[in-house]
């Protein structure tokens, strides 16, 4: 569309006096980088990013993105029109640069009247990084991505491929992971060791995100640890993957599983120096870590490898208009019709995958919650009573861990207790905005809403719902969603255990040490990177292009994504990338 096609009408005498388009010479706000073209991306026109100093990078359209570059601070309106009608190929005129600048304005790229930047918040996500804190600063960062940077030299990344195939066939078809299992369980005080292992295999997973970032010619943000729905997960800011291509990015994306298999290598180096099976386990753990890392449900390394094959950095954000499409009678948005035809259909299928799959394991979560707060329960009063005698004892070691486990266990169920209330809330607020302009749809909203409280509380109330998980149930697929009428009519019979098992004769129950991991990984506990889009989206790894959420659980604007959290967290602006995330189990 050009706005010079449209002749300016002129003002009647009884018209307000018109503003002098001449009087100030707009400027880009602070801190705000324009980076350019969207290489590769799924749209039919491309699109240009440009990243605020809040670290959001917002999607400008190629007219927008001109006059952008055109508002330095010394350029009248008419000056700022003859430019951005040079770069972009039609005349504007002074008032055309006007109305653009505002609406750059209200995208929080260029500084307001006064020169005073413009006050912008940040799209609040439900599966974004939250409470994220910087530990790492950039020049630090920059540091460590100079030791590991030979690591992506092509010969290196072919031998050690080839390496961990090697051992892999050894370990899962000639030697086995029982006895490092069997080690670990059999020794508890080996827990506190293999946990800070796979923390310190999370920070490597961020530390690859940014070095893909650095080798493919950006420069990685900050490192430093946040939240992702209920887990404390690492993240890397790799926003500046935005500007890579294609292939830059996807290396970013992958940089933290590659790293896993590094460490993977190095613990494989020392099981044959040592033969310290409980070695073995760990490298079991990194494996079901990487594989969970892929998963493009939420804001982990998969989601953004998905968003950055397709070109598309905020597929959150398109969710919405997605589902809305395919109603016959209502007309397509634009940032569905934007899409190429083989994207927008690749994301519709995305999108039939991903909404059922969190909307089914949401309310599978909402209705077994008391049961799983039960175990929890259970298992810290077991934990707070190995400590106690530990200390007791004077063996400190065995407490610390037994503390430590107690934390692990604790913060997963204060994180969907915040999750849940934070979705709550915000269902609450749109649902009565939306209902707003009919009586008959605020009966609507009223009466589904009471109804789903009020059975959501009868799912709650105290009862047998919350006896802790016994050792012989099996907690299948089809168990739980058999169970969920049981819990429901509050049936005093365990919900989990199958037919013919209730008298199973209990076991003992392994402890499972937490799996390191990458918008948008964490520590094991739950991993995501995230990384931040530049469009405005977020990635998180949770840091930019480039991170992953790595809990287990299964993780923007019309601008483009900011940096992916390469939190290690990917808004329209589109969200910021969110930093690549690692979340600890």
């Amino acid at each position: 569309m050009s706005l010079d096609a449209r002749p300016v009408a002129a003002p009647s005498p009884q018209a307000p006096p018109q503003p002098d388009v001449h009087a100030r010479a707009p400027r880009v706000a602070q801190g705000v980088e324009l980076i350019g073209e969207y290489e590769g991306s799924g749209f039919k026109e491309t699109p240009y990013l440009a990243r605020r100093a809040d670290g959001q990078t917002i999607q400008l359209s190629r007219l927008l993105y001109s006059v952008a570059q055109a508002a330095d601070g010394r350029r009248t309106y008419d000056e700022i029109a003859a430019e951005a009608s040079r770069t972009f190929g039609r005349r504007l005129s002074a008032r055309n640069a006007k109305a653009l600048v505002e609406k750059l304005n209200n995208l929080g790229v260029v500084a307001n009247d006064d020169g005073s930047q413009p006050v912008m918040s940040k799209p609040d996500s439900l599966l974004a990084l939250q409470l994220r804190k910087g530990v790492i600063s950039p020049r630090m960062v920059k540091a460590l991505t100079t030791v590991f940077y030979p690591a992506f030299f092509p010969p290196v990344i072919l031998a050690a491929l080839g390496s961990l195939a090697v051992f892999d066939w050894w370990l899962f078809t000639q030697h086995g992971v029982a006895q490092g299992v069997r080690q670990t369980v059999l020794h508890p005080t080996l827990f506190l060791a293999l946990f800070g292992l796979v923390v310190v295999s999370a920070f490597l997973h961020e530390v690859g995100h940014a070095t893909g970032l650095r080798y493919g010619g950006g420069k990685p943000g900050v490192m430093g640890a946040g939240v992702y729905i209920a887990f404390p997960a690492f993240y890397t800011d790799v926003t500046d993957a935005y500007r890579l291509s294609r292939r830059g990015r996807l290396r970013t994306d992958l940089g933290g599983v590659y790293f896993n298999a590094l460490f993977m290598l190095a613990t494989a180096g020392a099981y044959f120096a040592t033969r310290f099976e409980p070695l073995l386990f760990l490298i079991l753990v990194q494996h079901v870590e990487m594989a969970h890392q892929f998963l493009p449900f939420l804001r982990l390394d998969g989601y953004y490898i998905v968003a950055d094959a397709v070109g598309v950095p905020d597929l959150f954000t398109r969710i919405g208009p997605i589902l809305k499409s395919m109603v016959p009678w209502k007309k397509s948005d634009q940032r569905v019709t934007d899409l190429k035809p083989w994207v927008r259909l690749f994301v519709t299928a995305w999108v039939l995958v991903v909404v059922p799959f969190l909307l089914f394991n949401l309310t599978l979560l909402l209705v077994h919650l008391p049961r799983l707060l039960g175990t929890g329960m259970e298992s810290v009063r077991q934990q707070w009573a190995t400590a106690h005698a530990a200390f007791g004892d004077g063996n400190w070691l065995v407490g610390v861990g037994g503390g430590l486990q107690m934390l692990i266990l604790v913060l997963p169920f204060v994180g969907i207790v915040y999750t849940f209330a934070r979705l709550g809330m915000r269902i609450g607020r749109r649902s009565w905005a939306w209902s707003a302009d009919s009586y008959a749809k605020r009966g609507l909203v009223l009466v589904v809403g009471t109804g789903l409280l009020g059975l959501l509380v009868w799912a709650w109330l105290p009862g047998k719902q919350y006896a802790p998980i016994e050792p012989g149930e099996r907690g299948t697929f089809t168990d739980y969603v058999a169970s969920s009428e049981t819990i429901l009519r509050h049936d005093t019979t365990p919900a989990l255990v199958p037919t013919g098992r209730a008298g199973a004769v209990p076991t003992n129950d392994a402890t499972t040490a937490p799996g390191g991991s990458r918008p948008g990984a964490p520590p094991p506990s739950a991993a995501p990177s995230g990384t931040t889009t530049g469009d405005g989206s977020a990635s998180a790894t949770p840091g930019t292009a480039g991170g992953g959420a790595s809990p287990q659980p299964s993780t923007q604007a019309s601008s483009t994504p900011s940096a992916a959290p390469s939190a290690s967290p990917t808004p329209t602006p589109t969200p910021t990338p969110t930093p690549t995330a690692t979340v600890t189990p």
